[in-house]
């Protein structure tokens, strides 16, 4: 991996951060990678290269609690506030590397991590990066830290843009609060669930868009449109699909580092401490203030007064939506006592110190397998290495290559660049002045492409692709409001205008046909008048002399016109009579066409349910074939270290003995060579006893030779 810092080119070596981690010959990989890269004229050597190891055991805490990665769980909120404001400087990012293995997948990606702020520590955490799933066509748009101009820094958080979108349109104005109640009708299924109203900005102001109820998918997370708030104004992000909990990818633990021992310069940090997902469902909060989702001891009753809550708690509320909560309740639809558990689990807990989950992962990892007085386990975090074993089928994981690493880095740094020009596009200084100069306007942007970006749905495997869109894009849903906000100001100029009838009811007479029926009934009274005059004049014709008119023809002029108009009559109540008819066949058709809709929405809707219920079946048959196969591997495993470890103690027991066999032949060779030794000494001590006789006779012949003779 090589990486450019001040200037200098590095080579790392990728070591491992957690303590016991030795590097295989150090020195041997440098010379050998130095000279790779010398050979081939890539880089210029410094005069002094960097010292590359692990971080020293005391610099830093691995936690098993803290705040959720941001790309990995988006808040939502439809009253967006600014940042959180702290009057310390972040430190500099911590030069991360990820882990040696990635999840299998096509678009997974490795998100880098970023300091958050720790008020009850007084102190900023490091947020470890997260092996993610990405959402199919959305780009990740990090957030950053804006220095203010009272020397404090303020938090601007993250979001998931649509790839496709080129500009970011920024609002001055912040959206009303919400005007959202809850649905107004019951739900079509259990299969539904009610997705809130959201204020829409249509040109000038906004518009109220109400709430709906929509389909839930298996798999799949809704992540309703909202509002994002930045130093130069509020984005708008529509709702997107998003994976459920459980395929997003891996979170690791975050760290609290002590900066005197921890150099940003030498040392490189691997995370290999991973969160379970379990976590998500029993021991997830959710705080305001911060916009951020936390997980672990969060039970205290101080953590409520600060503003902790639990996830499942503020999906309660008025005009609230929690998306992780939404699909879990889904999923367990069928299942009565499940929120009645959540909360019992909660209060157990709240009310009992002993149930809490430790907060550190040496104390987690201390309490192995022990359980809390409900017969709860207590530990969410593992390595690495374990989190694959318990995986299993469900999740597959594979080794990273060297070049995919090398990606990951250059990626990293295209990141922060990226995340560096949004910063000087929101700039708070010019956001203010511009505010000031437009008053209620959207100001679009262009913002280069993020260098983390998903594939878009038709790009992926089909097994892959999200589900339809429940709602319509941004472009479309501000392109209805402003037509919705340009009728409402028509009606408003035009008061005598006429609306369309509503669909499904009986339609009134638009004025165009009142007239034209007028028009035909005076047509008809003109025809009558002049039948009667024509008949007056006959009359007359047949009086030449002017006198008194015959009676038996003015009689029979009186029963002609009774006759033309109860005839008249006759034929105005055959077509009432007939338009009546129609109106009833058509009202009758309408009904019946409804009826058959229902009818057939309906057995959509069982067929719907059986193959999901089916689906359902053979989810949870494949789940418990997966935890049989899951624990026959681990019995396996465990009469497989069981047989190892016994045939280990009877290798050891066989060594020992033959240990004291040899260590016996070698005290009973020790004793025979003593006894040797012994007899050479006293053959020694008989000769030397012997050559002093000799001498001594020698010595008394010389004093008296006579006697020797």
């Amino acid at each position: 991996m090589k990486s450019n810092s001040g200037g200098r080119r590095v080579v790392c070596l990728g070591m491992q951060h957690f303590p016991g981690a030795a590097t295989r010959h150090p020195l041997l990989i440098l010379i050998g990678a130095l000279a790779t890269l010398i050979g081939a004229g890539a880089v210029l050597v410094p005069q002094r290269a960097p010292a590359l190891e692990p971080p020293p055991e005391d610099s830093y805490e691995v936690l098993t609690r803290g705040p959720v990665h941001e790309a990995f769980a988006e808040s939502v909120s439809f009253e967006p506030e600014p940042g959180i404001i702290v009057a310390a400087a972040p430190p500099e990012p911590i030069e991360e590397l990820p882990p040696e293995v990635q999840p299998e997948g096509d678009n997974v990606e490795w998100i880098p991590g970023y300091w958050a702020w720790d008020d009850e520590q007084d102190d900023y955490l490091w947020i470890s990066g997260v092996w993610r799933n990405l959402p199919p066509g959305r780009q990740w748009v990090p957030g950053y830290w804006n220095s203010l101009a009272t020397d404090d820094w303020q938090w601007v958080s993250g979001y998931w843009a649509d790839a496709e979108v080129e500009e970011v349109a920024y609002i001055s104005t912040a959206p009303p609060r919400t005007v959202e109640v809850g649905p107004s009708v019951a739900a079509p299924s259990v299969d539904h669930s009610w997705i809130p109203g959201v204020w829409i900005w249509a040109t000038t102001r906004y518009v109220w868009r109400p709430g709906y109820w929509s389909p839930l998918r298996s798999g799949w997370t809704w992540v309703p449109a909202r509002y994002c708030w930045t130093p130069r104004g509020y984005v708008f992000i529509d709702g997107y699909w998003d994976h459920a909990v459980a395929t997003r990818g891996v979170v690791f633990a975050p760290l609290h580092v002590n900066h005197d021992r921890w150099s940003h310069r030498r040392h490189f940090y691997r995370p290999s401490v991973v969160v379970a997902f379990d976590v998500f469902t029993d021991h997830l909060f959710y705080r305001d203030r911060t916009c951020h989702y936390y997980f672990g001891d969060y039970y205290a009753p101080r953590y409520r007064d600060r503003g902790y809550r639990p996830y499942w708690a503020r999906h309660a509320r008025r005009g609230c939506y929690e998306p992780i909560y939404a699909h879990q309740r889904w999923v367990h639809r069928a299942d009565r006592r499940w929120e009645e558990r959540l909360r019992e689990g909660y209060g157990f807990r709240r009310d009992h110190r002993d149930a809490r989950p430790p907060r550190t992962w040496s104390a987690m990892r201390r309490l192995g397998a022990k359980r809390d007085a409900a017969g709860q386990r207590r530990v969410f975090a593992s390595t690495l290495g374990d989190f694959r074993r318990q995986q299993g089928e469900r999740m597959r994981f594979r080794e990273l290559e060297q070049d995919r690493l090398d990606r990951i880095v250059d990626q990293r740094r295209r990141t922060r660049e990226f995340s560096q020009q949004r910063q000087r596009l929101e700039n708070l200084a010019a956001a203010r002045q511009e505010a000031s100069k437009r008053g209620a306007e959207a100001l679009k942007q262009r913002l280069a492409r993020s260098p983390i970006a998903g594939r878009s749905g038709n790009r992926l495997a089909k097994a892959a692709r999200p589900p339809e869109r429940i709602e319509p894009s941004a472009a479309r849903l501000q392109r209805e409001a402003s037509e919705r906000l340009q009728r409402s100001a028509e009606v408003r100029s035009n008061p005598g205008r006429e609306r369309p009838a509503a669909p499904g009811r009986a339609s009134r007479p638009s004025a165009a046909e009142r007239l034209e029926a007028a028009r035909e009934t005076q047509q008809e009274r003109l025809r009558d008048a002049r039948q009667q005059a024509a008949e007056r004049q006959q009359a007359r014709a047949g009086n030449p002399r002017g006198g008194q008119v015959n009676p038996q023809a003015r009689q029979s002029q009186r029963n002609r016109q009774a006759q033309n108009q109860q005839q008249a009559r006759e034929a105005r109540q055959q077509t009432q009579a007939q338009q009546q008819q129609q109106r009833a066949r058509q009202a009758r058709e309408r009904t019946q066409a409804q009826q058959q809709q229902r009818a057939r929405q309906a057995r959509e809707r069982t067929q719907a349910q059986q193959q999901q219920r089916s689906r359902s079946a053979q989810q949870q048959a494949q789940a418990r074939q997966a935890r049989e196969r899951a624990q026959a591997q681990q019995q396996q495993r465990a009469r497989q270290a069981r047989e190892r470890t016994q045939a280990q103690q009877q290798q050891r027991a066989q060594q020992q003995q033959r240990a004291r066999q040899a260590q016996q032949q070698r005290t009973q060779q020790q004793q025979r060579a003593r006894q040797a030794q012994q007899q050479r000494a006293q053959q020694q001590q008989r000769a030397r006893q012997q050559q002093r006789q000799r001498q001594q006779q020698l010595r008394e012949r010389a004093r008296n030779p006579r006697a020797g003779r």
